[in-house]
């Protein structure tokens, strides 16, 4: 009987070395979202989603997550991946697709975003954006590209405001567009170029309204007009070209704007409330 129950001990130990501490938490440990006397969440924990689908899975150390937590959506498939750094409040963090490819890499700091952010193209899987973060706001230049690896536009940021150059190019490498942001603002030199590198639309703005002369090249007779504009508003309105005028509503209403892909449901501000 002593000899069996050697035998017994022996091959449990056995067994006990060759899975990872991981995989005894989660094969069939009963005892996990627990907290302790100050409320602070220890040990390792699990939540679910209303369908009884596994939503994350972790561990904790005073209430602060201890390295790699995994994410799904609520069908199962795994949605994020964040590593977190011993001893720091950083994370090294890998968003996902629902189906499968990388949606985007990047940092988290504080449950922030910092540092470079990479973005994947859903259907291609190539890089779509680069953006770089300081607590969680824009800070530096913010990239788009286009699916043969060219850039399609850049834009500069400080503290989340535009601030700086603003451009964007044709498919071909051509430059489409010139321009500049002073805290949020157009200002400076704008210039919109035709596919060959023509100038098709040149003036400057001010605080967002078009100041001084600008000129425009009629893309059919290539004929050259000049507008002059006073505070934004147009001085000689009658001659005002309604193309040119479109094309002017299109930038300034999209001015700037690099927004963050649509990434299918993916949760990019994974805060800590958001555990609960």
């Amino acid at each position: 009987m002593k000899t069996y129950f050697l035998l017994v001990i022996s091959f449990s130990l056995l067994q006990y070395n060759n899975v990872s501490a991981q995989e005894i938490i989660t094969a069939g440990d009963t005892i996990f979202n627990q907290t302790d006397e100050h409320g602070q969440k220890q040990g390792y924990w699990k939540k679910y989603y209303e369908n009884g689908k596994l939503r994350y899975r972790g561990n904790f150390l005073d209430d602060n997550p201890r390295g790699e937590f995994r994410y799904y959506y609520n069908d199962g498939a795994l949605k994020s991946v964040m590593q977190h750094e011993p001893g720091t409040t950083r994370a090294i963090v890998t968003h996902y697709y629902r189906n499968g490819k990388t949606a985007a890499k990047g940092y988290y700091s504080s449950m922030k975003k910092d540092s470079t952010w990479k973005y994947y193209s859903y259907y291609g899987g190539y890089l779509s954006y680069i953006e770089n973060y300081h607590k969680g706001l824009k800070n530096g230049l913010s990239i788009k590209y286009y699916e043969d690896g060219n850039i399609s536009q850049e834009l500069m940021w400080k503290d989340g405001i535009k601030n700086g150059k603003w451009k964007i190019w044709f498919s071909n490498g051509q430059l489409r567009l010139s321009a500049g942001f002073l805290n949020a603002r157009l200002n400076g030199d704008f210039v919109n170029y035709y596919p060959d590198g023509t100038v098709e639309i040149s003036g400057v703005y001010k605080d967002d309204l078009k100041v001084g002369i600008w000129k425009y090249t009629d893309p059919k007779t290539k004929k050259s007009s000049e507008i002059n504009y006073i505070n934004g508003i147009a001085g000689n309105r009658d001659e005002l070209d309604r193309e040119f005028e479109l094309k002017m509503l299109e930038y300034e209403k999209n001015k700037g704007e690099i927004n963050d892909p649509d990434l299918n449901d993916v949760n990019f501000n994974n805060k800590r409330n958001k555990l609960d």
